[in-house]
């Protein structure tokens, strides 16, 4: 008698596409966010001017479905993407393109009641001449 063998599960295949940018002089009216993710473990502190203001991202599907703010804070070494987190609530709410902002990571913190730890951030906001948040 055969015995039916059990097929392997195929691992996931991970895909990305490359990175392209425009030619220079061009600016980008539309797309996608370029930057790349906020490492807070590589790069603590984060300063630089909001180069694309809060934009809304839909993740997920079915139940699942949820959307994500996120913001694009550009650097003296790149641009960085900047997802909004429990910790950078009110951040989202104040910021605005063109300001100046100054993000610090200080490390995780357990909350009462929550499985996983936050990340504990200090978000600063120096606004644009003339302008004040509150």
């Amino acid at each position: 008698m055969a015995v039916a063998k059990k097929a392997a599960k195929k691992a996931p295949v991970k895909r990305s596409a490359p990175r392209v940018e425009l030619p220079p002089g061009y600016e980008t009216i539309a797309g996608s966010f370029g930057g790349q993710q906020w490492d807070v473990e590589k790069m603590p502190n984060l300063e630089g001017i909001v180069d694309k203001n809060k934009d809304d991202l839909t993740v997920g599907s079915g139940r699942n479905k949820k959307t994500q703010s996120l913001v694009e804070v550009k650097t003296d070494s790149g641009t960085y993407t900047v997802w909004k987190s429990a910790a950078l609530y009110a951040f989202f709410d104040e910021v605005e393109e063109g300001d100046s902002v100054c993000l610090i990571y200080q490390g995780l913190r357990k909350i009462a009641g929550q499985k996983n730890p936050m990340k504990d951030i200090i978000a600063g906001i120096k606004p644009k001449r003339g302008k004040t948040h509150n």
